[in-house]
């Protein structure tokens, strides 16, 4: 299966994610694995919720995502 992936230009990683997401979105949730991490860190969920109240959120989270990058 590496092969096959690393002949095509698959990044394993980016594969599996993408496949976590189509499985969520099958059964209407979240990913397993970000669930499981939102989970694990209560930071993360109080983070979440205070952002979802407010009323730029999205422009938080792109602004958070292109420092990450």
């Amino acid at each position: 299966m590496q092969q096959l992936l690393t002949a095509l230009g698959v990044n394993e990683t980016a594969l599996c994610n993408y496949l976590y997401d189509l499985a969520a979105i099958e059964r209407g949730g979240v990913s397993e694995d970000i669930a499981d991490y939102i989970m694990k860190h209560g930071d993360l969920r109080l983070l979440i919720r205070m952002t979802k109240q407010q009323k730029d959120g999205e422009l938080f989270w792109a602004e958070c995502i292109k420092k990450m990058k």
